[in-house]
């Protein structure tokens, strides 16, 4: 097999899990919806966000930093206690803003219901440890887990969902338990392949890794407001109708990026093969072909999702406003702002500018949720996906300027040193 074909492989694969990965809250989102209901669905949806906003918080971006790590050139030894108080914060930090997050959860959701979104909250703990297995396997290349674990995933769930949906139990509880179920399975497979993650309670080591990856963590604050913690927003303002609707939109969303996320992975790892990059604009003329092929990708299919979104929303979701479906729409055509914005984020991960990324995740942060807020509280569900597009633009925008500006002279913060010789990854 040549590179050429390896390297088609690899994307295929990777298309596979993170497709799987996004149509797993598609299919759920869909199955809740015809058959309980909007409103129960938009109750579960609210859950799910805040679990996966959770384990994203607490994830510390594992997926481009554990690979920045076994690249490095650290002996083995120092690679695995490293990697074990990286591991160790982040699942602190999945404690400490799980009680911050059940406190949300039981502020905004029926008390009824509080038991079952509990548990869909439990289940950002697996999110978690499947997230650091995945980044794990793909700094060892092995890309058919990438590919396959969702995949597991996503048929667990499916068939959980429909058997419980089918039956007397046909509740809040069915979609819960096919959640639960899912990542169950999912975690099961990848321990068999992939050692469990590895902790290190050494204090001195875990203050070293926080002054190393700190910003790794305020960016992935940063990202979960921005991308997951807007569902909550949205329904303290305008209710779970709203923000079921709004996760719908995110859903198609997903399915969209996954174009991107399935060139991107492969490429930021030869990017990592190559040796740190000399700043934005070497690492963006490294990634040049792949970044046009994801983008290509992405405007076809925001086209396709955006032509099919209509009867979905009948057929699926049983939403037949015209408002409702428009707000929809405006959300899906968000998808290539979604790919460019990924891309920009992997060349500052890659030139290990975590600092930079985190003071324009800032900017973009605030934008999102001053213009969704003011978009829903003005506009209603049209408002809300007015609202959310323009916040997507802005944020193309700010990730870009310093890319196009470092084009044009030379990278100030550039260096030579090989991977791993570096200046502390925070700074």
């Amino acid at each position: 097999m040549t590179l050429s074909d390896r390297r088609w492989r690899d994307r295929a694969l990777v298309l596979t899990g993170r497709g799987a990965t996004g149509v797993l809250p598609v299919v759920l989102l869909s199955l809740a919806s015809r058959s309980l209901g909007l409103d129960v669905m938009g109750i579960f949806a609210t859950a799910l966000a805040l679990a996966l906003g959770l384990a994203e918080l607490a994830d510390f971006f594992s997926e481009r930093h554990i690979p920045r790590m076994v690249l490095s050139d650290a002996s083995p030894d120092e690679q695995t206690g490293r990697i074990g108080a990286f591991n160790s914060l982040r699942f602190s930090v999945f404690l400490a803003f799980g009680v911050v997050a059940f406190g949300v959860l039981a502020l905004i959701s029926d008390r009824r219901a509080l038991p079952a979104t509990t548990v869909v909250l439990l289940c950002g703990a697996m999110v978690l440890v499947t997230k650091t297995q995945y980044a794990t396997a793909l700094a060892v290349r092995r890309y058919a887990l990438l590919g396959f674990g969702p995949l597991v995933s996503l048929a667990l769930a499916a068939a959980v969902a429909w058997m419980l949906l089918h039956s007397p139990f046909r509740n809040l509880w069915a979609v819960v338990l096919a959640f639960f179920a899912a990542k169950l399975g999912e975690i099961t497979l990848l321990g068999i392949q992939i050692p469990w993650p590895h902790v290190s309670l050494d204090a001195g080591r875990m203050r070293e890794e926080w002054r190393q990856t700190r910003f790794l963590f305020y960016q992935g604050v940063l990202s979960a407001a921005h991308a997951r913690l807007i569902v909550p927003l949205v329904a303290a303002i305008s209710g779970a109708a709203a923000a079921g609707l709004l996760s719908i939109g995110l859903s198609f969303l997903g399915i969209i990026s996954l174009a991107a996320v399935a060139i991107t992975v492969p490429a930021y790892r030869s990017v990592l093969d190559l040796g740190r990059s000399h700043g934005l604009s070497e690492a963006f003329r490294r990634t040049r072909r792949d970044w046009t092929w994801a983008v290509a990708l992405s405007l076809l299919l925001t086209a396709i999702v955006t032509v099919a979104s209509q009867p979905l929303l009948r057929v699926l979701f049983h939403v037949n406003g015209r408002e409702a479906q428009l707000a929809v729409v405006l959300v899906v055509l968000s998808g290539t702002f979604e790919t460019l914005n990924l891309f920009a984020g992997s060349y500052y991960h890659a030139c290990f500018r975590d600092r930079q990324l985190f003071i324009l995740s800032i900017v973009t942060m605030t934008v999102s949720w001053v213009a969704l807020a003011t978009g829903v509280a003005s506009g209603g569900v049209l408002g809300m996906g007015l609202g959310f597009m323009a916040s997507r633009a802005v944020s193309v925008v700010t990730l870009y300027l310093p890319i196009l500006t470092s084009m044009r002279r030379p990278d100030p913060a550039a260096s030579v040193t090989p991977l791993g010789r570096e200046r502390p990854l925070g700074d």
